[in-house]
């Protein structure tokens, strides 16, 4: 018997959908779950990428909300993305700061020219970074709480609406009978 192997494509949207549903799933509030994803956009767009997950981790733990939802949010930063986002950060990072970045051009470097500018380069990074994480984070806040939050209603509503849910008696238990006499 041969077992047919999936495309890489189906496993990538298999993981998605995972991901989707543990997140889904969390019994965290909606506050908690949203502050992790934004938590992790924010650290995702800052470019310390040897140590995104240390640092986001330590301040989901510090703010008390959901790692789970603040280590996929650093997934922002990609293999794919990263080099748009360091080259859009960089050149914001120069606007902001144009004394710090005037003597370099990043069209003629090489990788061993680029290390060797060192933290002139890293601090317009880090500039852009924040400028872009803030209102990336700030976004992606409320989008995430709103649709957690829209989740919350709609299954409240299906488990409202379900032949399954539990019927509670009309009355109290330990309530005292009511006189119905006339």
């Amino acid at each position: 018997m041969s077992q047919r192997t999936r495309p890489w494509w189906e496993n990538f949207v298999r993981g998605l959908r995972h991901a989707y549903k543990k997140i889904l799933r969390l019994k965290s509030s909606p506050h908690d779950i949203a502050l992790g994803l934004s938590l992790g956009v924010f650290i995702g767009l800052l470019p310390i990428i040897p140590f995104q997950f240390i640092t986001v981790l330590v301040l989901a733990m510090a703010l008390r909300c959901s790692k789970l939802t603040a280590l996929l949010g650093t997934l922002i930063a990609n293999p794919l993305s990263i080099p748009f986002l360091y080259f859009i950060k960089f050149r914001l990072g120069c606007f902001f700061l144009p004394d710090l970045c005037s003597r370099y051009n990043p069209e003629h470097w090489s990788m061993s020219e680029l290390l060797q500018t060192g933290w002139p380069v890293f601090g317009a990074m880090l500039l852009g970074g924040v400028l872009i994480g803030l209102p990336s984070a700030v976004v992606a806040y409320f989008l995430a709480r709103y649709l957690m939050e829209l989740y919350h209603v709609r299954r409240a509503k299906k488990i409202a609406g379900s032949p399954y849910k539990r019927v509670l008696p009309d009355k109290e238990p330990n309530s005292p009978p009511e006189n119905n006499a006339p």
